[in-house]
């Protein structure tokens, strides 16, 4: 028997990854994007097609984790540089991924 943690958790971040899936098969939304690489992180803000929110997700060992979200372009802009310095500055920072935290289920 495999026992699961926190199964809200696991299946919400199940749903994200599926989200994740259906959101590449249009790329449209990746030509506002703001992507930037330091070392083995990415930052990348986006409006996806699949919550069509402004958001700065944040890629360490292969997890993404959505840290913020804006209500339009020009604040995600400054929200994305204001997350680059951020992990620049402290590239072991921990992140909380602000949908877990809306579900209380950060760790």
């Amino acid at each position: 028997m495999i026992r699961v943690k926190n199964p809200a958790k696991e299946l919400f971040a199940t749903l994200l990854n599926c989200g994740e899936i259906i959101a590449t098969d249009n790329k449209e939304h990746r030509k506002k994007a703001y992507t930037t690489k330091i070392g083995n992180i990415t930052i990348d803000t986006v409006k996806p097609s699949d919550t069509l929110v402004w958001e700065t997700g944040i890629r360490k060992r292969g997890k993404w984790t959505i840290v913020e979200q804006y209500p339009n372009k020009a604040k995600a802009e400054i929200g994305h540089y204001k997350w680059v310095e951020s992990i620049r500055t402290d590239p072991k920072m921990p992140l909380t991924d602000i949908f877990l935290a809306e579900v209380g289920n950060v760790e």
